[in-house]
């Protein structure tokens, strides 16, 4: 009798051991950022131009078995660009980049439906939080234009997004995504300086110089 109820306890915990295996899985996630930024402050003649950068780190994924609920976190390392050109009818530029290294952490509701382990479709939403690693001063690269002065690092330590995306899963391994990050705060902050005959880049001396990221994300993972 207690021979069988050890083995009744240890199929159990066989059971409970695969189930739980089956809800959360970790993985790899690499993919392209194509940043196409929005920005406010500057002088008429200023553009701004997409870039495309990439992404590449760990991936959990976990389900609610039968529901098609799920959550999907990411831990990133994640590098966008800012470009500027400047075209006033007299000078032209484009060589005005910053680069953007960052750990992008999006935690994203998840919702399947298909083949369970087989192909299965997706929707994910969710917050993207995003923490400036290093980044090259956009505001000096900009001033090489009008022979401004030096200022410091207008790029935020932190910036919050908003995903939504869609995708697909084959054989609950491979993973195909493309997702949208809505920008719930600026990227860079610069308050306007005008020195008397060096020029300047700002379009007037209250309004400040802003700039969002706006990322089309494309990504493949897999989970192990």
């Amino acid at each position: 009798m207690k021979k069988s109820i050890g083995i009744l306890v240890l199929l159990i915990c066989l059971i409970g051991s695969n189930s739980a295996h089956s809800q959360v899985q970790f993985g790899l996630k690499a993919g392209l950022n194509f940043n196409n930024p929005s920005f406010s402050g500057l002088l008429d003649g200023y553009e701004a131009n997409k870039t495309t950068g990439f992404l590449v780190g760990p991936v959990m994924d976990f389900k609610i078995p039968f529901v098609g609920l799920g959550l999907e976190a990411s831990a990133l390392y994640s590098q966008r660009s800012l470009k500027f050109s400047f075209d006033d009818g007299v000078i032209h530029r484009t060589n005005m980049k910053s680069t953007q290294h960052a750990l992008e952490i999006p935690v994203n509701l998840k919702y399947s439906f298909g083949l369970e382990g087989l192909a299965s479709l997706f929707v994910l939403a969710g917050p993207d939080f995003i923490f400036n690693l290093n980044s090259s001063n956009i505001i000096d690269k900009l001033h090489e234009v009008a022979s401004g002065p030096e200022m410091d690092n207008p790029v935020n330590a932190f910036e919050l997004g908003f995903n939504l995306g869609i995708g697909f899963k084959l054989l609950d391994s491979f993973q195909f995504s493309a997702s949208y990050m809505f920008p719930l705060t600026n990227n860079l902050e610069a308050d306007p300086v005008f020195v008397a005959d060096s020029g300047t880049i700002f379009k007037s001396n209250n309004e400040k110089f802003k700039s969002k990221n706006r990322t089309w994300q494309l990504a493949i993972a897999y989970f192990f």
